[in-house]
């Protein structure tokens, strides 16, 4: 056999004509042409071939048409990393087995599939038979999809296929989609996708009139599918190639038109001059036009083809060269030119169309080319993507075989498959990124938290905010501050207008002096530009922004702070926002180095001091002080609470948006002892850390929240602050480049910064921030003056070559490139330089793009072996660009294992690593060096933190640490600090973090084109651990921080010419109102107001929040304690129990983990069991327990009114303690009202909160009902003070006497513990016996039904609402045990009908309400075990057509309608009918060829079913010459196909009132109401004129024949 003979394809019958296939590119192939003299010891290489298998034979197939004997002997070695191949059965069993291409469709990888992994190997083959194989690259095979065409796999697509994975992909067949759901989840499993050709395009879909000639018709079906996937594969940037049909449809599917008729298209340019004559050649015109009705055209049509190209005919190729108008190939092509070599002419391509891309219509984004020489387009690139081309030709025709006998290139058929194999494993690449170590990490799955909260926040609800958020935007475009263009009552108007108040804080030192009495006002001076008058005029602003929105406004002091409430105000718990209003000096101050007033820029782009005070928005971003720190976002959450009431949602909990006015320069906190000659606070042992926090928790006492944010910071969620490695010092890594001294490369010098970007000239100013910035700038220059110019070239398109493959080349229009290359000869010098896409500060590199780690991964492309430069490269770059991939790299994947890498809890990074973090002050990169030119030392810095738990965990990682740094030869500079414990604004089990991280998520995959930036980071986006102190740092256990900067987007504060996006004004606005909306909801059913009594011996003044560790998720829902025998026919309103700890002192600063761990021992940070606080008093923790009860819908409006309107007998109170229950009851004589309470909120009509006031004692105590004087708010002054000044605030602090269940929870241990459950029932004895027609409360369409979830074994289930009105789309969330996955998910009515659930998440359902109460019902099963998934989505189980489905699939009568549906309720046709029995028969061949029947014609999928059908006597037509196929079929029509199917059994009539005794189908009605197979539509009739649907059909032939 010849070295390059050309092996047979395993199909022998491949009809590949006028097909498309979709292909993958692997690498580039050179095929050796055989010796012809077969000269004795000749020897060929053929180096980087594509392995395929051993066949029976002993024959090496490779580079997909070629085969060579592999010799007796062979030598096999193996020079990649990992494998260790050296025998031709381990290169056998590495290859796998060709296994049968499936001919199913599928939207994921077959496991069962036999084909091993992609091997690349160099063979050297002497007289014909291979020698000698080096496997030169082993990698897994990217998965192909293969578009859609009709519901059966034919042999060509097999062909299409075989093709791909001959050239390294693995295939699948892509179903029809009809959604971008689907698209998007079929893009979810495959790394590209190949679109082939067809039928023409629906004119209607370019909104043109179809065009008569040449046309076979479309698919609308098809043409549905195909523009999804392509849409969808731009838009999730899968690599694509699209052939013929597929290359017109990209066009469609980005905007563009097609030419309807190429040759009429010709004809017309020939006829206005555009096409000379001679070049002519004439089509005869048929004049047949395309439709039903086959219409001669008028007048016809004059059709040529030009050059002699004939697109469509004949042998069904041409020329694709440049000709005498053309330009053959585009050498500015991004793909197609390299695919093909660089040539600019194909001499066969194979083609077969009419039709083509419109160049008068080209699609967004487009670029074409390649032509042929008669100005038919033949190639378009979407070259914003990694991989999307389409070809007008075929080149799949003939990859594997010369099909047409024409002497084709079959390497250049192959040429672009290999090509979308190769950018399909560059896909496969981003997403299969490897552990560390190097090795790819098996089925590796994302990293889910431990601590997880289920979101209350419908779609519905997120909709109806994100409109008002819209509503309230307001953005104009550019506008100044003043110039009258836009409403300062908007959002956009609004931060315009807050950040034009100069509200810096100048700090204490510039006031002269600290207040020391009430009032406390911050002074007036000089040195602080009257600082006080500034504080008060923007806090009046402010309040006249609260006014025009409607919003009542507090305000307890003129100089402090402002807030807003919105909510029921008898709330018992409130959620705040806590943000400032004040700006850092360091965007103005001239005394600074940078970041002062001569930096700022007006609207016109002139520098201009004013541009402080002159806020104004241009090009979409809003410029001025304070709008990303904090005024804007502070603002930003006013606008929030405002939308949240626009939008009408409803919530439990109160909503405070508090807004401080000195978080940026403290004016100096007044001494506890000055506080408390004010006020009188129990256990205030210090001051609050930031002055904003005094004034709002100390000063006037206001309420503590139960849980808060501030927006003083980044999204999604801040927990606390992390350690440095070195304190004051940043550590680097080093290594000796002195070697390359003299070599053809060496380092001389370097630079960091911040990236260039054309038109904005002040992004450096970042760098004159207050944080230090990531380098996202790089200045590497190599000494190339030893290089000979092919060296220097060689780099040159090496670097090329891989900045092109990571997107990063070409530059877009009007930017300046991220990729530079400059050659000075005169100096012998070649500089790189890198600028990325944006700048980051170093506390989170993980959202970061680091020009220093990209500068050195292209050197490691792109440099020789044998320089130590390279080495270093390559470690950089394998540490923190593995895989192209950075994100979380710079969390230490790539160092750390997998179990140090985030807190188990939250997620939190417990490490970051910021190269070059260092750039802060000055703009010039050569300032911030990273090669010492003296000692010639590569010294990279490494900004790293941590925020380990434990000291043996932040040993292990720094150990690890230094050893990958090792490993890569480089030294680090400084050893660790010891381990400091970090501190936290919050545990990391607080479920307050999980809250709003899963909320910040949700708000950006509920719409994530809108959200597409963070979108992009959210894989690697997890709560993180900061640097610097937030706002949230005083309200220990309760708060986080949840911001304005975005991850990727630049962080702006403490800097001059501060911005923000109008589109992250929106953003952040929506997720902050999505995050407070789910914040006021109860996690479970209940929520308590914390309150003061006076009980005798028993101290309360730890009643308190700020005194107690109570947040989100205190109350947990405890209504699986309740059974049926402790509710005696009551109905549960809500059960709860709960722990609440006491601080050791109030929450006035950070605490760490291992405090929390502590807990109550030495060292924690509870109370300790020791302490004498603790020993001498009896402390008491009064409440009023409230529980949530929405509305049943069997309960009547009487007994609904009655509860609502506070009818107290209607509700019991109960204890479970050790099993028994313990009624609430009333003393003798005793007033309900003042133990129990009824809370209503009039936005909420189908809610009632009903509660009890407990007290509990920390101890032993007897249970007893008792009166108190109480009170709800704390707020005490100091009783001395009080002798000499008057009262500012009497409202405040009011006692009332209240009734109270006094009991202990058994021992004294500084925490408050519930017993076993706490509960409420409703009684049954007090409500309506009766029926009640205005049960809904309402009109019909009002009425709510219930949602009923039974509990479910080895794991949770929850519905979205426990009622809801029909047509209400309700979630249902569902949550396995560990080592459990969901078996199945029913919801059923009233009547036990199923109800149709749409998946929407793994976790997440949802069903639209019927007009009945429905139960949900969830089964779990282990994980591995099969799960029964239904036969098809409109089939159920409680179906009475659901068995008959069942045998109909089984027995190949019916497929369906779709692959997913069956459509039981759809009407049959005649012809479908014929084909149901006639396959139900077996399919048995007709006895004659031919039908009287003019409307049945071979090729119909009926015609031999009618002809056995006619043979069997079962039907004679609807006349002698028609059978009407395509009429719907009656039901008195099917029981006589079947009637005389069976022979045409006697039977006696039947009891039909419609089927009267000479009907035709009398006998067949009464012979299937005999045999069972029907019992009519009633009692009394039939239905014979009917239409019979699908179900019934196949229900009738099921009782006939199983």
């Amino acid at each position: 056999m010849n070295i390059s003979g050309k092996r047979t394809s395993r199909l022998l019958s491949l009809s590949l004509a006028g097909s498309m296939v979709l292909g993958l590119m692997t690498t580039g192939v050179s095929a050796v042409e055989p010796a012809q003299d077969q000269t004795p010891q000749t020897t060929k290489t053929v180096k980087d071939a594509i392995l395929y298998t051993v066949d029976v034979d002993g024959n090496l197939e490779y580079n997909v048409v070629y085969e060579a004997k592999v010799a007796q002997g062979v030598k096999v070695t193996d020079s990649t990393e990992g494998n260790s191949i050296d025998t031709l059965d381990e290169l056998d069993a590495l290859l796998g087995e060709p296994d049968k291409t499936p001919v199913e469709f599928a939207d994921a990888s077959h496991a069962d599939r036999t084909l091993g992994d992609a091997v690349v190997a160099d063979l050297i083959i002497t007289n014909d038979e291979i020698t000698a194989i080096e496997v030169t690259d082993v990698r897994e095979r990217p998965v192909i999809g293969i578009s859609w065409k009709k519901d059966t796999v034919g042999n060509d697509y097999r062909g299409f296929a075989e093709a791909f994975e001959r050239n390294g992909a693995q295939v699948i067949f892509l179903p029809q989609v009809e959604t971008d759901e689907e698209a998007e989840k079929i893009f979810s499993n495959i790394n590209g996708v190949f679109m082939t050709g067809g039928e023409d395009w629906n004119p209607d879909l370019y909104n043109e009139e179809a065009y008569p000639h040449g046309s076979s018709g479309w698919n609308d079906d098809r043409d549905t599918s195909d523009l999804n996937l392509m849409q969808n594969a731009i838009e999730l940037d899968v690599p694509m190639l699209a052939v013929c049909r597929g290359e017109q449809g990209f066009n469609i599917a980005m905007g563009g038109g097609l030419i309807q008729d190429v040759p009429t298209y010709l004809g017309q340019q020939v006829k206005d001059g555009k096409i000379a004559g001679d070049r002519v050649t004439v089509i005869e015109d048929t004049g047949i036009g395309w439709g039903d009705n086959h219409r001669p055209c008028e007048p016809a049509h004059y059709r040529v083809t030009v050059d002699g190209l004939v697109h469509s005919g004949g042998k069904g190729y041409h020329k694709l060269d440049a000709g005498t108008d053309g330009i053959g190939i585009s050498k500015d092509s991004k793909w197609l030119s390299d695919i093909f070599g660089g040539a600019e002419t194909i001499e066969l391509v194979a083609t077969a169309h009419h039709q083509a891309v419109n160049p008068g219509k080209l699609g967004d984004g487009l670029t074409v080319v390649a032509r042929s020489s008669d100005g038919i387009i033949e190639a378009i690139e979407h070259q914003d993507s990694l991989f999307a081309l389409g070809l007008q030709w075929h080149p799949e025709r003939d990859a594997l075989e010369d099909t047409r006998d024409t002497d084709v290139d079959q390497d250049l058929s192959n040429a672009p498959l290999r090509a979308l194999v190769h950018y399909a494993g560059v896909q496969m690449d981003r997403e299969d990124v490897p552990g560390p170590g190097g090795g790819e990490e098996e089925d590796e799955k994302p990293f889910q938290p431990s601590v997880t909260y289920e979101l209350t926040v419908t779609d519905e609800e997120r909709a109806a905010i994100h409109k008002a958020v819209e509503d309230l935007a307001g953005y104009v475009g550019d506008m100044v501050v003043g110039d009258g263009k836009y409403d300062p009552n908007t959002l956009v108007g609004a931060l315009a207008e807050g950040s034009s108040h100069n509200s810096i804080s100048y700090g204490s030192k510039k006031a002269g002096s600290v207040p020391t009495e009430y009032p406390f006002a911050v002074p007036n001076s000089a040195t602080n530009y009257n600082e006080h008058d500034r504080k008060v005029e923007k806090l009046n602003w402010v309040k006249e922004l609260g006014k025009a929105l409607g919003l009542e406004v507090v305000q307890r002091q003129d100089d402090k702070y402002v807030y807003v409430e919105i909510g029921d105000p008898d709330a018992p718990e409130m959620v705040m926002a806590l943000s400032h209003l004040d700006s850092p000096t360091a965007s103005n101050n001239s005394n600074q180095p940078g970041g002062n007033l001569d930096r700022w820029v007006n609207s016109k782009g002139d520098k201009d001091p004013t541009a402080y005070y002159t806020p104004y928005v241009k090009d979409g971003w809003l410029y001025g002080a304070g709008v990303q720190d904090d005024s804007g976002p502070t603002l930003a959450t006013l606008f929030a609470a405002k939308a949240l009431q626009d939008s009408g949602v409803e919530f439990d909990r109160r909503i405070r948006i508090v807004m401080g006015i000195y978080e940026d320069g403290s004016p100096g906190v007044p001494t506890k002892e000055n506080t408390l000659k004010y006020m009188d606070i129990p256990y205030y042992t210090k001051n609050p850390g930031f002055y904003d926090n005094w004034a709002y928790k100390s000063l006037n006492r206001e309420e503590t929240p139960i849980a808060a944010y501030t927006s003083d910071s980044r999204f999604p969620v801040v927990v606390g602050n992390s350690r440095e490695w070195v304190k004051y010092q940043v550590p680097y890594i080093s290594m000796d480049l002195s070697k390359d001294t003299g070599k053809a490369f060496s380092l001389s010098d370097t630079g960091a910064g911040i990236t260039l970007r054309k038109g904005d000239d002040t992004l450096k100013d970042i760098a004159y921030g207050s944080a230090a910035q990531i380098a996202s700038r790089a200045i590497f220059v190599l000494d190339i003056s030893q290089a000979s110019e092919d060296d220097v070239k060689a780099f040159c398109d090496k670097v090329e070559k891989a900045a092109t493959e990571r997107g990063w080349l070409p530059a877009e229009n009007n930017t300046i490139p991220k990729v530079q290359l400059t050659e000075d000869k005169e100096k012998g010098t070649l500089t790189l330089e890198i600028n990325t896409d944006v700048a980051m500060e170093f506390p989170t590199p993980m959202y970061s793009k680091n020009a220093v780690v990209w500068g050195m991964y292209l050197l490691s492309q792109a440099l020789p072996e044998d320089l130590e430069l390279k080495k270093a490269a390559d470690g950089v770059s394998d540490l923190f660009f593995r895989n192209c991939e950075e994100g979380e790299a710079y969390i230490g994947k790539y160092i750390l294992d997998p179990e140090l890498l985030r807190n188990p809890y939250n997620g939190t990074a417990n490490m970051t690593i910021a190269p070059m973090g260092t750039i802060k002050n000055d703009e010039d990169p050569q300032k911030f060096p990273f090669y010492d030119k003296d000692t010639q030392t590569l010294k990279i810095s490494m900004n790293i933190r941590s925020i380990y738990d434990t000291e043996e965990q932040y040993n292990k990682a720094v150990q690890q640490v230094v050893s990958a740094f090792e490993e890569k030869e480089f030294e680090l500079s400084h050893e660790a600090d010891k381990f400091s414990a970090p501190v936290l604004y919050l545990s990391h089990k607080n479920p307050l973090t999980a809250l709003q991280y899963a909320s910040y998520k949700a708000s950006i995959e509920y719409d994530t084109e809108e959200f597409s930036g963070p979108y992009d980071l959210l894989d690697v986006t997890y709560p993180v651990a900061t640097t610097g102190g937030t706002l949230a740092s005083d309200y220990q256990n309760k708060m986080t921080a949840f911001g304005a900067v975005i991850p990727g987007n630049e962080r702006w504060w403490h800097s001059a010419n501060e911005r923000i996006s109008v589109d992250s004004i929106v953003e952040m606005t929506k997720m902050m109102a999505d995050g407070m909306l789910e914040m006021a909801r109860y996690s479970g059913s209940a929520g308590a107001q914390l309150m003061w009594a006076d009980l005798p011996g028993l101290n309360a003044d730890r009643a308190d929040l700020d005194l107690l560790d109570v947040t989100i998720g205190t109350y947990q829902d405890a209504s699986d304690e309740i059974n049926a025998k402790m509710l005696d026919g009551d109905q549960l309103i809500g059960a709860t129990d709960f722990e609440i700890h006491m601080w050791k002192e109030r929450g006035n600063g950070t605490k760490s983990q291992m405090a929390y761990d502590l807990g109550h021992e030495p060292g924690g940070l509870y109370l300790s069991l020791t302490d004498s606080s603790l020993d001498q008093n009896t402390f008491v923790l009064p409440m009023r327990l409230e529980f949530k009860y929405d509305r049943p819908s069997d309960m009547s409006s009487s007994d609904w009114n009655a509860l609502r309107g506070g009818d107290l007998d209607m509700v019991n109170f109960s204890l479970l303690e050790d099993g028994d229950t313990v009624a609430l009851t009333l003393p003798d004589g005793a007033d309900a009202e003042d133990y129990f309470s009824i809370r209503v909120d009039e936005n909420a009509p189908d809610t009632v909160y009903v509660a009890a006031n407990l007290a509990i004692v920390d101890g032993e105590q007897e249970f007893k009902a008792v009166t108190a004087d109480s009170k709800t708010d704390l707020f005490k002054l100091n009783d001395e003070w009080l002798k000499t000044h008057k009262n500012p605030f009497p409202e405040r602090g009011q006692i009332e006497e209240r009734g109270f269940f006094l009991f202990g929870d058994g021992e004294k241990n500084a925490c408050f513990e519930s017993p076993e459950a706490i509960f409420a029932t409703l009684d049954a004895d007090q409500l309506d016996d009766g029926d009640d027609d205005s049960s809904s409360g309402g009109s019909d369409n009002e009425r709510t039904y219930d949602v009923s979830v039974s509990k479910a074994d080895n794991g949770s289930v929850k519905a979205s609402a426990s009622s809801a009105s029909a047509g209400t789309r309700i979630t249902v969330t569902v949550k396995p045990d560990s080592g459990y996955e969901l078996d199945e998910l029913t919801v059923t009515d009233a009547k036990g009908k199923d109800v149709k659930v749409t998946k929407r998440s793994e976790t997440t359902y949802t069903f639209q309400m019927p007009d009945s109460k429905v139960t949900v019902e969830a089964a779990f099963a282990k994980e591995g075990t099969a799960v029964d998934q239904p036969l098809f989505s409109d089939v159920s189980k409680n179906d009475y057509f659901y068995d008959a489905v069942e045998w109909a699939v089984d027995k190949g009568i019916t497929s369906g309608t779709g692959g997913t549906t069956f459509s039981p309720n759809a009407s049959c046709t005649r012809g479908q009918m014929v084909t149901f029995l006639w396959r139900a028969a077996g399919s048995p061949a007709p006895k004659s060829a031919e039908t009287p029947f003019t409307d049945v014609n071979k090729g119909d999928y009926f015609y031999d079913a009618v002809l056995w059908a006619v043979e069997q006597g079962i039907t004679s037509g609807t006349s002698a010459t028609t059978f009407s196929p395509n009429a719907t079929v009656t039901r008195g029509q099917t029981v006589t196909f079947l009637w005389r199917a069976a022979g045409s059994p006697a039977a006696s009539g039947s009891s039909f009132s419609d089927v009267s005794a000479d009907a035709y189908y009398a006998q067949a009605v009464a012979w299937a109401v005999k045999e069972n197979i029907t019992a009519g539509t009633s009692a009394s009739t039939f239905s014979p004129d009917a239409p019979c649907t699908r179900a019934q059909i196949v229900t009738f032939l099921w009782k006939d024949r199983a």
